[in-house]
């Protein structure tokens, strides 16, 4: 089948139904990810709320069995059995095209097929009409709400792809039943993991800023994810392809040096806990210093004195350099090495060691930005 079946049955009073005429089709509001399915049922199990199936792309976790009724779709939930998607109501068609998208309809698919012949359930959308009379099929959250007007919620959006999904259904319906596995989708080229096409179209753009060789059409393809890889090497980041947050404010600290702008350095202020103005001067070289020589590659040094170095990694100003004083020691240099990522200077691994690579950072950082 190409998915796992994970079982994390929530605990709960017998609430039970056996009438099951629509299988309510839902997105979670949370990310395309592989462990999505899993970290909802979770939520799940902590809230009053719920569904029978969560699924991502690569599993499918069971929160309630099929004879409780899931608290999810109000105005049909003693009637209904709900799958939960990965994913938002606001993506676009393009965006539920991706390759994550159609691995999880696979999942969400033969869900729903045992269902259609285990309760009888045809393969069609409900319109309104048919949903009030109580007939039986699918429906979205938003189609039940429409009718009930129970909630506000609007997914699985206006672009979800019914009837792709229920030819898949009817594909899985056939595989059930024959014995054999259903034939493969056609698998798409792009896989954006979560993010919207906004979000890879504009970091694509920036990209094209900084000399590579793409269009920028926001679907994170072969060239993009090389494109985005050959980016994050270069900045020391983890070098995954998908231009996430970090990524992307590497990307936007690259452009600002390209553009002979400094690149701001509050953040490299608060780690050693100077005063945030963005201006690099003497105080903040005194604090730096301060960190860098009492580390290992410094020597175990402090110019300043003990005390003063404690200030500044935030330890108890006791005048001994012990253990604790180490560990904050420790936790100031991962703030900054993020921070000197951040700003676009490669500061090695963020693992709170100050060596070659974060003191190559932090004098390349000081000579851009110091005043």
């Amino acid at each position: 089948m190409g998915f796992t079946t994970v079982t994390n049955i929530k605990s709960r009073s017998k609430v039970t139904s056996t009438d099951r005429d629509i299988i309510g089709i839902h997105t979670m509001e949370a990310p395309e990810r592989s462990q999505t399915a899993e970290n909802v049922a979770n939520y799940f199990k902590r809230v009053q709320a719920d569904s029978h199936w969560c699924c991502d792309d690569n599993s499918r976790v069971r929160v309630i069995e099929d004879k409780y009724i899931a608290w999810t779709l109000p105005g049909a939930n003693s009637r209904s059995l709900n799958i939960e998607l990965a994913g938002y109501a606001k993506q676009t068609k393009a965006d539920w095209e991706d390759a994550f998208s159609i691995a999880m309809l696979e999942v969400a698919a033969y869900c729903a097929a045992e269902w259609v012949i285990k309760y009888g359930i045809p393969v069609r959308r409900l319109t309104d009409a048919q949903i009030r009379a109580g007939a039986k099929g699918f429906a979205g959250h938003v189609d039940v709400n429409r009718v009930y007007r129970q909630s506000s919620h609007w997914d699985p959006g206006p672009y979800f792809p019914w009837t792709y999904f229920l030819s898949r259904v009817n594909a899985a319906v056939a595989s059930i039943r024959g014995g054999k596995p259903a034939p493969a989708p056609a698998k798409p080229n792009w896989d954006n993991r979560g993010y919207s096409m906004a979000w890879i179209k504009a970091q694509q753009e920036k990209l094209v800023d900084l000399g590579y060789d793409l269009v920028p059409d926001g679907k994170l393809g072969k060239v993009s994810r090389a494109a985005v890889k050959d980016f994050q090497k270069s900045v020391g980041l983890e070098d995954d392809g998908v231009p996430g947050p970090d990524t992307s404010k590497a990307l936007d600290a690259q452009l600002a040096k390209k553009a002979g702008r400094k690149p701001n350095c509050k953040a490299l202020e608060r780690a050693v806990r100077a005063s945030d103005d963005n201006v690099w001067d003497a105080d903040m070289d005194k604090r730096c210093r301060a960190v860098r020589e009492a580390s290992a590659w410094g020597g175990h040094d402090f110019p300043y004195g003990i005390e003063y170095t404690q200030q500044v990694v935030g330890a108890k100003k006791d005048g001994v350099w012990g253990p604790l004083s180490g560990d904050h020691h420790d936790d100031t240099v991962v703030a900054m090495q993020t921070a000197l990522r951040a700003m676009g200077f490669n500061p090695g691994p963020i693992d709170g060691v100050y060596g070659d690579k974060t003191d190559d950072a932090y004098n390349a950082a000081r000579k851009v930005c110091r005043v």
